[in-house]
């Protein structure tokens, strides 16, 4: 019975934090940069709330499992096979909050005549820009070994003259987004599967 308050009360304290940190996360109004032809490339808070009721939902069987180990290992040992299933789920959490973090601490903002990238700090401050037609030396792609109901989380990598930008599957969910993720497509890539994919 100890145990079964105990992980209650771990998942009480889980929920709070998700929400409290979370709940910081508010989508900013489409940006221009210089003129009409520039986009930001973000994340919409439509996108933002599905992924985060589809995470909490993969957690949640998380915690179930876990407290079902815990309550039936005390008479079937095997029941400790779940046990890293059960871990990987409740994980799915921190990869979520993870993007979104690395999400905010940068802006990328796109201008599709021209293929030119630029990429600012979330405090508006200029970090570096590139062309996706000429400067693009290399794109790996990392992504989880599975989808998690129904959300796949992964990143992309680019590699450039002027420095690297990991932009995350998240982004790709914004229909908004649809032109500039178009021309990644049209890139060779590395591709690679990861059990965590953390930025």
């Amino acid at each position: 019975m100890f145990k079964v308050i105990f992980i209650a009360a771990l998942l009480g304290i889980l929920i709070f934090f998700i929400v409290r940190r979370l709940g910081f996360v508010s989508s900013r109004p489409t940006t221009y940069l210089h003129a009409s032809d520039w986009l930001e490339v973000r994340i919409d808070t439509r996108t933002l709330k599905r992924a985060v009721r589809q995470t909490l939902f993969s957690v949640g069987i998380g915690f179930v499992l876990l407290i079902l180990i815990l309550l039936v290992t005390a008479k079937f040992k095997i029941a400790l096979l779940l046990l890293p299933i059960s871990l990987y789920l409740i994980g799915q959490y921190f990869i979520l909050f993870n993007h979104i973090k690395a999400n905010r601490r940068q802006q990328i903002f796109f201008n599709p005549k021209s293929n030119e990238v630029e990429i600012q700090s979330s405090k508006g401050q200029k970090e570096f820009s590139f062309n996706l037609n000429r400067d693009v030396s290399n794109l790996r792609e990392i992504r989880a070994v599975q989808k998690n109901n129904g959300l796949l989380l992964g990143y992309y990598e680019m590699k450039t003259m002027q420095g690297k930008l990991f932009i995350s599957y998240l982004l790709e969910e914004n229909e908004q987004n649809k032109l500039f993720f178009d021309r990644l497509q049209l890139f060779p890539r590395e591709m690679e599967t990861k059990l965590f994919p953390i930025i």
